[in-house]
């Protein structure tokens, strides 16, 4: 699985095994089995988040686990239904917001990243189903729209800078 010509491959796995994890009716033990499950994951993206300078984002290993978390979080994300959205939506944010733009920030001109982000913040973001049911009185909605436009104008002014 982490041999770069599998990346493709590891959306759909994800998105599989998440299906199956979320299939069980046991609510009770739901966040902490999709703890557990997606552990690895938050682990990649902790470390890579105590890095400070940009251009250690460029290190062939930091770019690796960039795309292979992402497209990961793309496949769970993607699984998550009204009961699991939520889950997902606490556990990611605003925990790895800091990561995902600062690596957008330094990895602009990489399209392997960028398009493996910007995919997964369109899962994200995606209200399939209606699976974005907070409360009217949630400020939820608000944060994640504030949230996509940093990153939608962290990446539009890169995209300015880079083409002039």
């Amino acid at each position: 699985m982490d041999l770069p010509h599998n990346f493709k491959y590891r959306t759909t796995f994800s998105g599989c095994m998440s299906k199956l994890l979320f299939a069980n009716d046991d609510v009770d033990t739901l966040e902490e089995r999709f703890v557990e499950f997606a552990k690895p994951i938050a682990d990649r993206l902790e470390q890579l988040s105590t890095i400070t300078n940009l251009v250690d984002f460029r290190n062939q290993s930091a770019q690796f686990w960039l795309i292979s978390s992402f497209r990961d979080l793309r496949g769970i994300v993607a699984a998550c239904e009204r009961k699991t959205y939520p889950m997902f939506f606490d556990w990611y944010f605003p925990r790895f917001i800091p990561v995902t733009l600062r690596a957008l920030d330094a990895l602009y001109d990489v399209p392997e990243v960028t398009t493996a982000i910007l995919k997964f913040f369109a899962e994200f973001v995606l209200n399939r189903n209606g699976r974005m049911n907070w409360g009217t009185s949630s400020p939820n909605g608000i944060l994640l729209f504030r949230e996509t436009s940093n990153l939608l104008h962290t990446i539009g002014r890169k995209f300015i800078t880079f083409k002039n």
